[in-house]
């Protein structure tokens, strides 16, 4: 069994409206972005899949920042250690003119 390590979350822009909150601290049993994805997908369910997976495609679609650095969310085995920082900031429509 993986040691439990607490990972804290910032939540931008509609992912707040998703989860009601800016910000919370979870804990994990994986290492890695994958099973903390997973995991807020558990929780959160639909309503956060539709913001992070937004089409059939299966493509994330959200910024995450680990301790300040930019990862790409389909890098599901980058590690994530405790007392990590993560920021998600899903994908934004619009800029027409």
């Amino acid at each position: 069994m993986a040691a439990v390590i607490r990972v804290k979350l910032n939540y931008m822009a509609g992912l707040r409206s998703v989860t009601g909150k800016a910000q919370e601290t979870v804990t994990l049993e994986g290492h890695n972005l994958g099973s903390l994805l997973d995991r807020l997908v558990s929780v959160y369910g639909e309503p956060f899949r539709r913001v992070t997976v937004p089409d059939t495609s299966g493509e994330w679609a959200c910024l995450v920042a680990i301790g300040g650095s930019v990862v790409s969310p389909s890098a599901r085995e980058h590690p994530v250690q405790d007392g990590d920082q993560v920021t998600l900031l899903p994908a934004m429509a619009g800029g027409g003119q």
